[in-house]
């Protein structure tokens, strides 16, 4: 009978595919004369590409993975090197250079432990691995050759598209072989029909050939003709090649990191792919040259379109790109998906399309520009500058628009749209107007009427009386300063800075301003402020309090409160106070403060404490800072303090609760400095050093409920992002945002964090597994192993043997990849028969408790159905589908069992009958 072990094989860390490599050097080849292989040895001889030994080619000698791997380097001028995690390649041996270039590009895998570089090469690995190097895309369909069926499913698509190009030929009888040993002189002719144009000189200018594949692998190439695809390969790298009135009918590939492709002259492209390798590079389109489509897959790549182009992209994985439309350019459509994306438009694009994973993208429509519409799906959008925009439509939170005359529509359940400095509710519109220039006592030409003032005296009036205030000139009041219940202010800070007097005069002798009507706050011009002169001798509590049901917008402007007046923090001041049913909302501006940028508590002594009830903190954009505290304080009875944008940053965190509720939708969140910093006592909540973090849950005062669905947490000085103490209940709800450290625990059900680049993306579990599972599908699938792996469905996948030893690999580091992951169940047939109970770390990880074979199909060609469910935690589950064939066609070996009970599943290798030890392409 045969036996599997599938489920180790199927949760495996990574089966990494082994590498392809090669050697050696020529001028005149004593072997070749005669030889079928002979124009094109002589040809890639004279390039440097292959090369011979003692004065022979071997032209029939197997190709092994070691040479192969020298070909590759060479042909491409492969330059950066990945560190060497390969047991069998020695840094002293001959091909350690190549190897270890052709893992950086991604050319070549190992095995998970080896690169086998003496290995031969099949002729199905060597399609795959020249059809990569090449950027030869996978075709789709079955293999025209009789013998197609033989062909692994992750070298068909290669084998497929090679043969259509008639880059590679059978052996006789319409045959493939792709199981045999490819020699030396049948790789040396696949380059050959591969690569009709060749530059490898610096500087050089070629002319392409029409048909077959244009390689430049050296800086400051200048190619004219005609062609029918052009790889810029990593040789190319910190130089610019130039298409000078070449037309190219398929894909101008770039791979070349740093390096600038220009379309010069006349120049046509149907497309051009700058890869994800290709970090920085750039792609420019001269005024009279023309693309179909351009998309940047590489990290911090640039698109600069001065000509015509149907569409520039820029993928998930192009962080932080940059696509300019210069003044002479037309283009039908920007598609970004790729995280703070920077689109500056000068010339005329018809559509921005900002997907949802677009996150910070920013829109900058320049004098003369016209873009007749934004489609924004991605929250932090900004769209903003002097040029037309006709239309915006948002269905992403936290949008701004700020340019003039443009419809903004935010999409129903939208959050922080603001149009020109106005909030647009979710399922709402308007459209922006150009600000008010107008001074004196009557405003300008459009927008409302201002009343300037020009000493305390006036100021006071207008607060007193209500409407439209602007400031004329720098004012300092003496005494504070009150807007009556009922009044509506609007006060435009004019670039003038309005400076408050501290005093001791009660009942408001550190409330410089006591706002109980409504207060809105902007600056119209540059520079304009709110700020204290000094601290008063019992310490400033608010340079502006809202109280008694009173309101304060702030659009924009600065409010300042200043450093403490001692050494121990205990006398600083606090800028913005929210007490009894009162609002704080800010768009947009400035708070910063010595003490607390807003807070929501009343007074303190050693005997009681007094909040306000009920204050509602909205923070939809802007910045607030506190030297030597948390910007945001929020003690308040039945308080509501929401964050959807902005920067908060605090000594101790930006924001602290101790009880009510806390929603953050978006915005950074930042704890620098806490370690060194000197925490206030007196007139604060008493907190200890370790309450510090982006987000503190103290629950001294009541039970704290916090919902978090989006924005960046992040500590300086390893404090916790998320922290929960106090003696009340703290309930949280975290379903999305990036924070410092992990914050599983506080997931909401079915949630968790999922580890990238250092920082942890809080994600739906159901979508960490699948990515997981459809990347170990893609990497199994793609590698010469007795198991494959093909998604057929969603959460489904078809699973086929075809050799009767398997003995798994890593699953424990593959399962250990999977955030919150507590169990994995397996049921044939609705009985459950197998469970792989996940551990920490310090135990070991994954344990297998009962073997799977019994699961499995036993005959060849019978295929059965295995629901495998993952939980997390108690109350969680994700379930898939595995359909699974048995394709074995020899009892030649047998199973290596895992040890029954449950031994621990480490490190094992997948064997094949004749191959020990061994893992192909």
């Amino acid at each position: 009978m045969k036996k599997h072990r599938g489920l180790a094989a199927l949760l495996a860390a990574a089966v990494a595919a082994s590498m392809l490599t090669v050697p050696a050097l020529a001028a005149d080849f004593a072997d070749i004369e005669g030889h079928w292989g002979a124009s094109s040895i002589e040809r890639w001889a004279d390039y440097g590409v292959v090369q011979g030994s003692d004065g022979k080619f071997n032209p029939d000698a197997e190709m092994t993975r070691a040479e192969l791997a020298a070909v590759m380097a060479r042909l491409l001028g492969l330059r950066d090197k990945a560190e060497n995690t390969f047991a069998d390649v020695d840094e002293g041996a001959w091909y350690a250079d190549a190897i270890l270039k052709c893992a950086a590009a991604g050319i070549l895998k190992g095995d998970g432990t080896g690169a086998n570089p003496n290995g031969t090469v099949t002729r199905q690995e060597a399609a795959v691995m020249l059809g990569r190097a090449l950027g030869i895309q996978p075709a789709q369909g079955a293999v025209s050759f009789a013998d197609g069926s033989e062909v692994a499913g992750w070298a068909a698509g290669y084998v497929k598209a090679m043969a259509e190009k008639g880059i590679i030929n059978g052996v006789g009888g319409n045959a493939f072989a792709p199981l045999s040993d490819i020699n030396r002189a049948s790789v040396t002719t696949i380059l050959d029909k591969s690569i009709s144009t060749y530059a490898n000189e610096k500087g050089a200018s070629v002319e392409a050939a029409g048909d077959g594949l244009t390689v430049v692998a050296a800086p400051d190439v200048t190619v004219t003709g005609a062609a029918a695809d052009i790889v810029v390969a990593p040789g190319a790298a910190d130089g610019t090649t130039t298409l000078e009135n070449t037309a190219v009918t398929g894909t101008v590939t770039v791979s070349a990191p740093q390096a600038e492709v220009v379309l010069a002259g006349t120049t046509k492209a149907a497309d051009i792919v700058v890869s994800q390798t290709a970090e920085a590079a750039k792609v420019t389109v001269a005024s009279t040259a023309e693309a179909q489509t351009i998309t940047a897959e590489a990290p911090k790549a640039e698109v600069a379109v001065a000509g015509k182009v149907d569409k520039v992209e820029t993928a998930e994985t192009a962080d932080s790109a940059k696509v300019t439309v210069e003044k002479s350019a037309t283009v039908s459509e920007v598609a970004v998906g790729a995280a703070k994306t920077e689109v500056a438009v000068s010339g005329k694009v018809d559509s921005v399309q900002v997907n949802e994973a677009a996150a910070d993208t920013k829109v900058q429509a320049n004098s003369g520009a016209t873009i007749s519409k934004v489609d924004n799906a991605a929250a932090g959008t900004t769209v903003s500058g002097s040029g037309k925009v006709e239309n915006v439509t948002t269905s992403g939170d936290n949008t701004k628009v700020d340019t003039s005359g443009t419809k903004v529509e935010a999409a129903e359940g939208t959050t922080g749209t603001t149009a020109g400095g106005t909030k647009v509710d979710g399922g709402e519109s308007t459209t922006t107007t150009k600000p008010s220039t107008g001074g004196g006592g009557g405003g300008g030409s459009s927008g409302p009427s201002y009343t300037t003032v020009n000493d305390a005296a006036a100021l006071a009036t207008a607060f007193q009386n209500g409407g439209y205030v602007r400031l004329g000139t720098d004012i300092a009041p003496a005494d504070y300063l009150t807007i009556p219940a009922g009044k509506n202010v609007t006060l435009d800070l004019n670039g003038k800075i309005l400076t408050m007097a501290a005093t001791d005069n009660q009942p408001d002798s550190y409330r410089n301003i006591c706002v109980y009507g409504t207060l809105t706050i902007e600056d119209r011009a540059n520079g304009g402020k709110i700020v204290r002169s000094a601290q008063t001798s019992v310490g400033a509590l608010s340079v502006v309090e809202i109280d008694n049901g009173g309101k304060i917008v702030m659009n924009s402007g600065m409010i300042e409160a200043g450093n403490p007046s001692n050494a121990d923090n205990t006398n600083g001041a606090t800028a913005v106070g929210v007490f009894n049913d009162s609002t704080f909302e800010m768009n947009g501006g400035s708070i910063t403060a010595s003490w607390y940028a807003v807070c929501s508590n009343g007074t303190t002594d050693s005997n009681a404490e007094t909040y306000g009830n009920n204050a509602r903190i909205v923070i939809n954009g802007g910045q607030l800072i506190s030297s030597t505290d948390y910007a945001v304080y929020a003690p308040s009875d039945g308080g509501v303090t929401t964050i959807s944008d902005g920067h908060l940053q605090g000594s101790w965190g930006a924001v602290q609760l101790t009880r009510g509720e806390l929603n953050v939708k978006g915005g950074t969140l930042t704890c620098n400095g806490a370690a060194n910093a000197v925490k206030p006592d007196g007139q604060h909540d008493g907190s200890t050093p370790s309450s510090a973090a982006a987000i503190s849950l103290n629950a001294v005062h009541g039970p704290i409920t916090a919902s978090l669905s989006g924005g960046t947490f992040s500590t300086t000085n390893g404090e916790m992002a998320v922290k929960k103490s106090g003696s009340h209940n703290v309930t949280t709800n975290i379903t999305g945002g990036t924070y410092s450290s992990d914050v599983t625990e506080l997931c909401a059900t079915g949630y968790a964090c999922e580890e990238v680049n250092g920082k942890y993306v809080v994600k739906q579990f159901d979508d960490i597994l699948t990515e997981k599972l459809d990347a170990f599908a893609s990497d199994l699938s793609g590698n010469s192993l007795p198991v494959t792996m093909e998604k057929a469905a969603d959460k489904e996948y078809n699973v086929t043997f075809t050799s009767a030893t398997i003995s798994g690999t890593n699953a424990v580091a593959m399962l250990s990849t999977i955030p919150g992951l507590t169990k994995v169940s397996v049921a044939k047939d609705g009985a459950t028969t197998v469970s792989l109970e996940v551990k920490n770390a310090e135990s070991g990880g994954a344990q297998f408790k009962t073997d799977v074979t019994n699961l499995l199909p036993t005959a060849s060609g019978s295929t059965v159905d295995l629901t495998v469910t993952f939980s997390q935690g108690e109350s969680h589950t994700a379930a898939i589908t595995l359909h699974v064939t048995n394709n074995v066609t020899s009892d030649s070996t047998t199973t290596q069992q895992s040890d029954e009970g449950g031994g621990t599943v480490g490190d094992s290798t997948i064997q094949q009958p004749g191959d020990e030890g061994t893992i192909t392409e």
